[in-house]
């Protein structure tokens, strides 16, 4: 992606070289204002939060280096102080050696003498006069060079004193951003469970790829469940129908025929108008009582 990018930039670019001399400087350079900013947005597309988290890691560890930085500034302008004050020590101790000789020619040439035995060499007044001279000048460029010094090292420890504050402040801040750091890790994190959660909670619970295999599943499923249900019912009666045509044998599972209810009006008509008894129809023929049947011999 930034591969290409990068390339239509640098097209957009080549573009512009080639079109300035014919449309015009005042519109190219609409134009590459135009594509830097297309650019940068682009760029702004692909920093999501991940990519600005490293950024951010990067410039966190890089703060360690600017702290170490710091340090040795510090420790530099601490040694340059102490060298600048070194070297306004001993420029004091040698302007003092020069004004106590100053002291002692002052005396010599009070005196009023053409000449002076000093540590055995012998000298005129000029000589006197013309080295006190000298070293009076020395002097006076001394003390003048003494107060710049002077004014530089005060300079310079304020500067010091200013740097320590910096490295001070660069080492407290490079906590306070590590722990703000870890604070937006933590956000982050807590962002990404939100947002998996808003996703898994918008999208259904399966794609719909696997929804409608899903379907077709389920529509196998029921017509093999109908058709299973049709072939039983089918080989039930061709069982009841077999079992009901063989001869002789005894359905112990059917149930007993339900008798019929009887007609309860014809049955308090008959209980309250009961049908009158008829008559026995006469006969011609006297009734002929019937002979005893002769008894038959005893064998006894």
């Amino acid at each position: 992606m930034l591969r290409k990018l990068f390339g239509s930039a640098i097209a957009i670019a080549g573009v512009v070289a080639l079109t300035t001399g014919v449309v015009g400087s005042d519109k190219m350079r609409t134009y590459h204002k135009t594509g830097e900013r297309w650019v940068s947005e682009q760029v702004d597309k692909l920093e999501g939060l991940p990519m600005k988290l490293e950024l951010l890691r990067t410039k966190v560890s890089d703060l360690g280096e600017e702290v170490r930085r710091l340090e040795r500034g510090v420790i530099q302008k601490r040694l340059d102080v102490d060298a600048l004050a070194t070297r306004v020590k001993e420029d004091e101790q040698r302007v003092e050696r020069h004004k106590r000789a100053l002291e002692r020619a002052a005396a010599l040439l009070d005196e009023g003498q053409v000449r002076y035995e000093i540590n055995g060499h012998t000298f005129t007044r000029d000589d006197i006069e013309r080295d006190a001279r000298a070293k009076l000048e020395a002097c006076r460029d001394a003390e003048r060079s003494i107060d710049e010094q002077k004014r530089v090292l005060v300079i310079r420890e304020r500067t010091l004193e200013l740097s320590r504050q910096h490295l001070e402040k660069a080492r407290v801040r490079r906590v306070e951003i590590g722990r703000e750091l870890k604070t937006i890790e933590a956000r982050i994190a807590q962002h990404k469970a939100k947002r998996a959660l808003a996703e898994a909670l918008e999208t259904p619970d399966v794609s719909q790829e696997v929804q409608t295999e899903l379907g077709r599943v389920e529509k196998m499923t029921k017509e093999l469940r109908d058709k299973l249900a049709v072939e039983e019912k089918l080989i039930d009666e061709r069982l009841a129908k077999t079992e009901a045509g063989t001869p002789g044998s005894i359905d112990y599972e059917a149930k007993p025929a339900e008798a019929a209810s009887p007609d309860t009006a014809k049955a308090i008509r008959e209980y309250l108008s009961p049908a009158p008894t008829p008559a026995p129809a006469p006969t011609d023929k006297a009734v002929t009582p019937e002979k005893p049947a002769p008894a038959k011999a005893s064998i006894y």
